[in-house]
């Protein structure tokens, strides 16, 4: 799952304290800009693509949804959710507010 893209503009982002109250309600990792598989992960398959997302959430279960997808509707953050990233109009990675 991939929170909205990092330098948008004025549009809601999750700060430190949701930030760590996700992370701590997840079992798969929780991947931040400064992490250091974060390009690797943000990597679709169409390289002309480059979004920055402001968080990753490497869902390992239904439960990892349900923690991303509420900490997103609280913080007002747009998700999307990542489905295998191989198409050219990118629908799979988050866009710009």
């Amino acid at each position: 799952m991939v929170f909205s893209e990092q330098g948008t503009g004025p549009a809601p982002v999750l700060d430190n304290g949701a930030l760590g109250e996700l992370r701590a309600r997840l079992r798969g990792p929780l991947v931040l800009p400064h992490d250091a598989d974060y390009d690797a992960v943000r990597r679709v398959f169409i390289a002309m693509i480059d979004r920055r997302p402001a968080a990753m959430a490497r869902c390992a279960g239904t439960d990892d949804v349900v923690a991303a997808v509420d900490s997103a509707r609280r913080s007002g953050v747009a998700v999307s959710v990542r489905g295998g990233g191989h198409g050219v109009r990118a629908t799979a990675s988050a866009r710009p507010a």
